[in-house]
């Protein structure tokens, strides 16, 4: 019998080979129908779904119309069978009603504009440069025009309303603000400029280094009307230096922590502007900032924000 051990077998591994690298698939032009070329598939399906939104926000908007139209000759008819069994009488009676009812809304309309006008007048000015058109694209216009309704919407719902002007509007964006009836002829406390206002002139843009910590009320706050998606880079702060006007940035970083852009949009900024009025800048902020921003106040602010004084407050009571 053999002393001797059995030899040993080398181990052998388990593990599958590594598998090789794989590039991702570049995707490939895709022809429609009608010979318009996408760069994907996946922007085909896209631009088809967008049409598709489109066209149905259209036939909606025409049901809508209809029924309002079928509404208000139905009101028209009921009104008109009413009056015809009216006494000669009664005719008189309504219609002195309706002749009193009418000049005390005229009244009462030229009585509020009056009271607007005059609050606004105490504040300072905001100003929607819009000369950056032919800069953006076709989706970035639409939704300038947007953001300048947006910002027309609050201020006519503010009890202290502010001067609001737009420089420039003009080509896409111009004829989405189009859209809104009454532009901009009854749209109050609204103007519509062909050249910036330089009195008192303050360019607000994120790049520059001087820090908006009190809010003027003789001054013009000129906004940027930008939508770019970070794309156009330092084009306010230059439209500020070509123009030879002051410029400025909204103390963010002093009040707020948040790890996302503190680029904001036209509307976000006018409402803080509107907003710090009433509360200090980390109310205003918070208040106005969606919450994808993920902003916090600093310590110390919050609830009132013991960074706005007594002293300012009083700068723009009306």
């Amino acid at each position: 019998m053999s002393s001797k051990s059995p030899s040993k077998i080398p181990h052998q591994s388990h593990r599958p080979p590594p598998k090789a690298k794989i590039a991702p698939p570049v995707a490939k032009p895709y022809t429609d129908t009608d010979g318009t070329i996408y760069p994907s598939k996946k922007a085909w399906k896209k631009s088809v779904k967008d049409a598709t939104y489109e066209l149905q926000k259209m036939v909606k908007r025409k049901k809508e119309k209809e029924e309002k139209r079928e509404r208000r000759e139905e009101r028209e008819r009921v009104e008109k069978e009413e009056m015809e069994k009216e006494t000669e009488e009664e005719r008189r009676g309504r219609e002195e009603r309706q002749l009193t009812a009418q000049k005390d809304r005229q009244k009462k309309i030229a009585t509020q504009k009056a009271d607007r006008l005059l609050k606004a007048s105490s504040t300072f000015k905001i100003t929607i440069d819009c000369s950056f058109e032919t800069s953006m694209v076709s989706k970035e216009r639409l939704s300038l025009s947007k953001q300048i309704i947006h910002c027309h919407a609050y201020n006519k719902r503010q009890v202290n309303p502010v001067r609001l002007d737009v420089v420039g509007l003009e080509g896409e964006s111009r004829r989405g603000v189009e859209k809104m009836d009454g532009f901009p002829g009854s749209w109050g406390l609204f103007e519509d400029l062909t050249s910036i206002d330089k009195e008192g002139a303050v360019y607000l843009t994120a790049d520059s280094e001087n820090v908006i910590e009190e809010l003027d009320p003789t001054k013009n706050y000129i906004i940027g009307g930008i939508v770019d998606r970070n794309r156009l880079k330092n084009f306010a702060i230059d439209r500020a230096k070509a123009l030879h006007v002051e410029h400025g940035r909204l103390p963010i970083n002093e009040h707020l922590e948040m790890t996302a852009t503190k680029v904001l949009t036209v509307n976000h900024v006018f409402e803080i502007l509107c907003r710090r009025r009433d509360v200090g800048w980390g109310d205003a902020l918070l208040n106005t900032l969606p919450e994808r921003k993920k902003a916090v106040c600093v310590e110390g602010e919050g609830e009132g924000g013991e960074d706005f004084k007594e002293d300012s407050k009083e700068d723009f009571k009306t």
